[in-house]
């Protein structure tokens, strides 16, 4: 009554046309195809974020605080400046990062952060804890 193991690979092998092969043709298509893509898609923000990192970004770093602070301002090729003072102050950073981090003198106190990069907001943090720290 019902074909052995055998006679299925049997047919399959005497008809070149046979479904099986036409199946097996349509998944191996589509697994290519699928990986090609996925390496598309992992390559393309790997690509992006290599050139952004190699290149220089004008960056403003900008403090707000009614209370005196000290922080570290600084980017991977400019190194870290300890910086500190009382009241609002502003500073222009060249470099492909930026890294900064305030406390406020006592402890107390709010802190408002503002880091524009190429003119654009990137990263606006406001803290009542006495500190506040951020990257672009």
């Amino acid at each position: 009554m019902g074909c052995r193991k055998e006679d299925w690979f049997e047919l399959a092998k005497e008809r070149h046309s046979s479904p099986l092969r036409f199946l097996g043709a349509i998944v191996v298509l589509f697994l290519v195809g699928l990986i090609i893509y996925n390496g598309i898609i992992l390559l393309a923000p790997a690509q992006q974020s290599t050139s952004d990192l190699s290149s220089n970004h004008s960056f403003v770093v900008s403090l707000t605080s009614s209370a005196c602070w000290n922080g570290l301002i600084g980017g991977p090729y400019s190194g870290d400046s300890s910086v500190q003072g009382c009241g609002s102050r502003s500073w222009t950073i060249t470099d492909n990062t930026v890294n900064v981090s305030f406390q406020t003198a006592d402890g107390l106190g709010k802190l408002s952060l503002t880091i524009v990069k190429d003119g654009q907001t990137c990263l606006q943090k406001n803290a009542s804890a006495g500190s506040v720290n951020g990257a672009c």
